[in-house]
C-alpha cells in the first residue's frame, strides 16, 4: 500500500518493464506529495540494457535525475526492487553487474537535503509499473507535470502513437474507438489511468546511449 510522504516531503516511486512482444525496456515514474496529489508522472525507455535488476536501477537512476532537474530536494524514493535497495544503501562499494549504475546513484544524492531509498510491494508500486509498461510498449518518452486533470488528455495524445502501429484489433470505449497493438495492454492501461488524478500534456526528455535526462521543453 502507497502511503504519503512527511510534510514538505514528495515521494518518487519508479520502476521497470519488459516488453513482452519486442522485449523492449521502459522505466516508469511517478511523483506525489503529502496529500497524494501527483506531480509529475513519467513513461521513459531505456536502451542497451537487458539485466532485471540493472534496469531496475536504471528506473531509480532516471527518477533521481528528474528529481534533481525539477529542484526537487526533499525525496523518498521508493522501488519495488529489494536487492537493488540494498546495494544503494549499502556503505561499501557495489560489485554487483549493475554496479556501475548504483554508484552513480550515490554520487546524485548529495546535492539532496534529504534522500531516502526505500522498499515498496508491487501493489503499492503499481503505478509507476504500469508507465513502465507503457514506455517498453509503445517504445516513447513521456512526461506529465503538474496539475491538468482528467484521463481524457492522456488518452487523447496517447492514440496517434497505437495508430501508428500496425493495426491488429480494436477497442471500443464509450463515444471512442482505438486502434492499437496490443489490445490487452490499451485495455489494462486504460484501467491505469483511471487511478491517475492530475496530469498535465505530456512533454518529451530524449533519453542518449548514456541515459542522460534532457528536457526538451518545460
Amino acid at each position: 500500500k502507497w502511503c504519503p510522504p512527511p510534510r514538505q516531503t514528495l515521494k518518487v516511486n519508479c520502476d521497470a518493464a519488459v516488453s513482452e512482444n519486442r522485449n523492449d525496456v521502459g522505466a516508469g515514474m511517478v511523483v506525489r506529495d503529502v496529500q497524494g496529489n501527483v506531480l509529475l508522472a513519467a513513461a521513459m525507455t531505456v536502451e542497451h540494457i537487458r539485466d532485471p535488476r540493472s534496469i531496475e536501477a536504471m528506473a531509480i537512476l532516471h527518477a533521481l535525475k528528474v528529481s534533481l532537474e525539477k529542484g526537487w530536494r526533499k525525496i523518498i524514493v521508493e522501488s519495488d526492487a529489494e536487492n537493488v535497495l540494498n546495494e544503494i544503501n549499502a556503505y561499501q562499494p557495489s560489485l554487483s553487474l549493475y554496479g556501475n549504475v548504483v554508484e552513480e546513484i550515490k554520487s546524485l544524492v548529495s546535492p539532496f537535503i534529504f534522500c531516502q531509498f526505500s522498499w515498496i510491494s508491487k501493489v503499492g508500486n503499481k503505478m509507476a509499473h504500469e508507465l513502465a509498461r507503457l514506455a517498453s510498449s509503445v517504445y516513447t518518452n513521456m512526461v506529465w507535470i503538474e496539475s491538468f486533470c482528467l484521463k481524457y488528455h492522456i488518452l487523447k495524445n496517447l492514440f496517434p502513437l497505437y495508430h501508428a502501429l500496425q493495426t491488429i484489433s480494436h477497442v471500443t470505449t464509450p463515444n471512442l474507438t482505438f486502434h492499437f497493438k496490443p489490445a490487452v495492454f490499451f485495455l489494462s492501461l486504460s484501467l491505469t489511468l483511471s487511478l491517475f488524478h492530475n496530469f498535465s500534456f505530456p512533454l518529451t526528455y530524449s533519453l542518449s546511449p548514456a541515459i542522460s535526462l534532457s528536457p526538451s521543453f518545460f
